[in-house]
């Protein structure tokens, strides 16, 4: 499109393109900035005024002076006087046109202002609504880090009562499971004082004429006079029991213990450990397994019959094939420990009593013992195998009979199932 001048062409890019908008949008950007572009663009494209200016753009102030007629001459010359001297017949309708196109500019340029001005206030209103929302959501960022802060410790605070709550779940659960296992060792428990109480083993008094054997076949009986004829007397007895069993029934050293002796017991079955601590919370209590290398764990085989538990898996074999009434009822591991390191440990010396039943390593614990160092006054050692509902008799262990000879101890009595060995040093020097 052609313009008389630079002008002209500047005003009409600026009115009819909306240049001054499309700035306006391009920094704004958002969606209102650009309807509001859209809607001053139409607006300003269908303005009279812009369509005037559209009309008399072309002016010129240049109009060629014409004529055909026969005294051509004589007109073109009249013409220029009246050019000359009638101007504002030439230059009138240039002036008119010219007046239009600076009304129309004009009343283009105040629309053209008016928006300016409403863009303004449009680009101000929302700079302060673009700084509000960017304040409000820094704002509300901010709130919802504290908050997820807070939800993160909440719920941390919240796992760690439920992993709490989950180990205080198993703990009810194992206390319980203890509690039914108390309760049960103490009927048990309970079931055997009843007992112990209708064969009177709670009665105090042991008058020398009225004597109360605990043993299974007497053996407290036949030691209490050893010990007197050795000048050793009953309430300072210090006793080893390996293989001690139950606290007063069938035991060779409870007697002893009723009158103010003292001593250690060794039992490796762990579930006749709190009736031991109880009955017998005098003596030093030890769960463990006699063996010749203290430290180690063993295999320990508890068998259903009353003090047939062993050590010895031959044993337990043996045990179970001769009578079938017996069964196995668990295998657990226990720590061993030697014989002399119980003695070094415990005794200053060696003790007054040794007594052994531990079901088929007699033998071993025997020879384990160092003679020369400690030599107890007294020893008690089963001797028979183990052969249900029968008198066992010619069956007596030669090993042991053996080890003991060798020893310098003798057999003082047999009765039917243990034997009675003094030492002969002892004795010698008792009759001295």
């Amino acid at each position: 499109m052609d313009f008389a001048s630079i002008e002209e062409r500047i005003v009409y890019e600026h009115l009819s393109s909306g240049l001054l908008m499309q700035e306006y949008a391009e920094k704004v950007g958002p969606q209102e900035g650009r309807d509001n572009l859209l809607i001053a663009n139409g607006t300003l494209s269908d303005n009279r005024h812009i369509k005037a200016m559209e009309r008399t753009k072309n002016n010129s102030a240049y109009r060629p002076i014409k004529s055909t007629r026969k005294l051509a001459s004589l007109i073109i010359f009249v013409k220029k006087i009246l050019r000359k001297y009638l101007l504002k017949w030439y230059v009138e309708p240039f002036s008119v046109q010219q007046t239009q196109f600076n009304e129309a500019a004009t009343g283009a340029v105040s629309v053209q202002n008016e928006y300016i001005q409403k863009m303004a206030t449009i680009l101000t209103e929302l700079s302060l609504r673009y700084d509000g929302l960017i304040k409000d959501s820094s704002q509300r960022i901010e709130d919802l880090n504290q908050t997820q802060l807070s939800y993160n410790e909440r719920f941390m605070e919240v796992q760690r009562k439920i992993e709490f709550l989950e180990s205080c779940s198993q703990r009810i659960e194992d206390l319980n499971q203890t509690q039914l296992s108390y309760n049960e060792r103490f009927m048990e428990v309970q079931r055997k004082i009843e007992f112990l109480e209708s064969c009177g083993v709670f009665s105090d008094k042991h008058p020398t004429f009225d004597k109360r054997s605990f043993s299974q076949t007497g053996e407290d009986m036949i030691l209490s006079i050893v010990f007197q004829l050795l000048h050793i007397p009953l309430t300072q007895v210090q006793y080893l029991d390996l293989g001690a069993n139950h606290a007063k029934e069938i035991s060779n050293t409870y007697y002893f213990y009723s009158l103010g002796s003292r001593g250690v017991l060794l039992e490796a079955n762990p579930a006749l450990i709190p009736e031991l601590k109880l009955f017998r919370n005098g003596d030093v209590v030890i769960n463990k397994c006699i063996s010749n290398q203290s430290g180690e764990k063993v295999p320990f085989y508890i068998i259903s019959g009353d003090g047939l538990s062993t050590a010895s898996e031959e044993s337990a074999k043996e045990f179970i094939e001769a009578n079938t009434m017996l069964t196995l009822d668990r295998v657990v591991e226990v720590e061993a420990i030697t014989v002399m390191e119980i003695i070094d440990q415990y005794f200053d010396g060696a003790p007054t009593l040794l007594n052994i039943d531990i079901e088929g390593k007699e033998e071993e614990v025997l020879r384990s013992i160092d003679f020369n160092k400690c030599r107890p006054a007294v020893i008690v050692c089963e001797m028979i195998p183990y052969v249900p509902n029968t008198l066992v008799i010619g069956r007596k262990n030669q090993e042991i009979l053996g080890i003991m000879e060798i020893n310098d101890y003798s057999e003082f009595a047999f009765t039917g199932i243990n034997s009675i060995f003094i030492d002969n040093q002892r004795l010698r020097g008792s009759l001295q």
